[in-house]
């Protein structure tokens, strides 16, 4: 089981990758916050990515929990986060697991309430060690997030393509 911030379920969901999540992790839990931005207003604006993350909830494996709404606002001001990244740190927290994100101010926030953030290239990096993927594939899978304006730094970028 993991937690997943909106950020992950998009950019896996645009290259098709979402089914990673489930053969590694089996159960997502999302917030409520995260669904409204990833699902409900994706398919308000058109956004096809959208669709395979309201089909994995629909399959049940992406699961939606509340979190408290003015804890997650607290946190959110805080930290000067989004209330969605709020509520998935929050999440993580309440559930203890482990969680996906991929912002740099909502991972230094989810340190300092002592959880261990992942991301994105974490999630194709671990499906290429576990035989998930090929190596092409996940060399592929970097460039297509690059390709759907997958913010990434050219040194995480460098260091995300090196692989045995």
């Amino acid at each position: 089981m993991i937690v997943s911030d909106a950020t992950s379920l998009i950019y896996l969901a645009k290259i098709n990758m979402l089914h990673i999540l489930e053969k590694k992790f089996k159960t997502v839990l999302i917030s409520h916050k995260v669904w409204e931005e990833v699902v409900e207003r994706g398919k308000l604006e058109g956004y096809p990515d959208a669709y395979p993350v309201e089909e994995a909830i629909n399959e049940g494996w992406i699961k939606v929990d509340e979190i408290n709404e003015g804890e997650a606002s607290k946190v959110a001001k805080a930290f000067k986060i989004h209330t969605g990244e709020a509520e998935a740190i929050l999440l993580a927290k309440k559930k203890g697991t482990p969680i996906l994100l991929d912002q740099t101010h909502a991972r230094e926030a989810a340190k300092v309430l002592k959880l261990n953030p992942r991301g994105t290239i974490y999630v194709l990096r671990l499906a290429y060690r576990n035989q998930l993927i090929s190596k092409e594939k996940y060399l592929k899978s970097i460039d297509e997030l690059v390709e759907n304006n997958f913010r990434i730094s050219i040194e995480v970028y460098k260091e995300a393509m090196k692989i045995e």
